[in-house]
């Protein structure tokens, strides 16, 4: 399934966050964040907002920030997740 839209910014915002909370919640993932890898198990999925929206997934102690842009694409699968805009990409891949 493959879902555009270009007007419900925050609705998808708070979709995306919701589909990644249940697929790797506790779960051992793999995270590439602009080329640094780390493997952990994911213990929290949340958003901040602030000056931009973040998506903030938190391994033991280390937060790490993804930011979330109106140009932000999302690719998600069963066990592989891609988030890219202009200057950042993230790819999570469940172990």
């Amino acid at each position: 399934m493959r879902l555009y839209s270009e007007n419900d910014f925050l609705k998808l915002v708070g979709i995306l966050e919701t589909y990644l909370t249940d697929s790797i919640l506790g779960k051992k993932v793999e995270v590439v964040i602009n080329g640094n890898k780390k493997v952990g198990i994911v213990r929290k999925v949340e958003l901040e907002r602030g000056e931009y929206i973040c998506l903030l997934l938190t391994f033991g102690k280390k937060t790490e920030r993804i930011p979330l842009l109106n140009e932000t694409k999302a690719h998600l699968n069963k066990e592989l997740f891609v988030i890219e805009t202009k200057n950042h990409s993230t790819v999570i891949e469940i172990l």
